[in-house]
């Protein structure tokens, strides 16, 4: 129900309640709350083998992946808010009136707006499909564009931006769901020879500690600190490294 609820909360506050900016703006900052939280923790959590400017760098590299998210969920919002809230009525529905349906599944992949999921006609393209799975939202933003201009055109300038995200928000998931440009590793020789090294350390240290004391099973961890030691027992996990380092 949160995302029905903020959704609800933004056309409320743009519509009929006071003061839009104080609704938009709180709207805004429970969304961005998390990831501000996120960004001070890690801002204080600075290891100790890690150089400040390099910290400062990763930290922000984060944040700015964090605020990303936080644009997107913003953008989603009707979407998201039409899904939850079409599932909430349909099990409603179905335990309490029909009876019918009960064990109906559909596998996330299937609500992917891309027509090999969805069996679209083969002239459609990607972005028409998205439309097709988010038209929800789009037609939020303009009937909402359209009775804020009517009731509170005052207001149209403090939800013209997210407004416009939600319009957009199906060409916004088509673009972020295009397939990524494989890049190919050009190494240099130092590059190389730190990889090779790497590796022969890793098998080294199965080539080390998997023995006839633990039946040539590799253990679950070894410990260096306070003092060494070696846990005897193993799992599938360690049992696929192990062949992955000889390999």
């Amino acid at each position: 129900l949160v995302p029905a609820g903020l959704t609800l909360l933004l056309l409320l506050g743009w519509t009929v309640l006071p003061h839009a900016w104080l609704w938009t703006l709180a709207v805004v900052a429970i969304l961005l709350l998390p990831a501000a939280s996120a960004f001070v923790l890690d801002l204080l959590r600075k290891p100790d083998e890690v150089l400040l400017r390099q910290h400062l760098a990763a930290t922000a590299s984060v944040a700015g992946r964090h605020v990303a998210q936080t644009v997107l969920t913003l953008a989603f919002l009707p979407y998201e808010a039409s899904v939850n809230l079409d599932a909430i009525a349909r099990t409603a529905w179905r335990m309490l009136v029909t009876h019918r349906r009960l064990l109906e599944w559909n596998p996330s992949a299937n609500e992917l707006p891309d027509r090999r999921h969805r069996n679209e006609p083969p002239g459609r393209s990607e972005l028409a499909a998205s439309v097709n799975s988010m038209w929800i939202a789009p037609v939020i933003a303009t009937a909402s564009a359209i009775q804020i201009g009517a009731a509170a055109p005052s207001a149209l300038a403090l939800a013209g931006p997210i407004l416009i995200l939600w319009f957009v928000a199906p060409g916004i998931a088509w673009w972020i769901s295009r397939p990524l440009a494989r890049r190919e590793a050009r190494l240099t020789r130092d590059q190389t020879f730190f990889l090779q090294s790497l590796a022969r350390r890793t098998w080294a240290f199965f080539e080390t500690v998997v023995g006839p004391d633990d039946h040539w099973l590799p253990p679950d961890n070894c410990q260096e600190h306070p003092v060494a030691a070696v846990a005897h027992r193993t799992s599938p996990t360690n049992m696929g490294l192990a062949l992955l380092a000889n390999l």
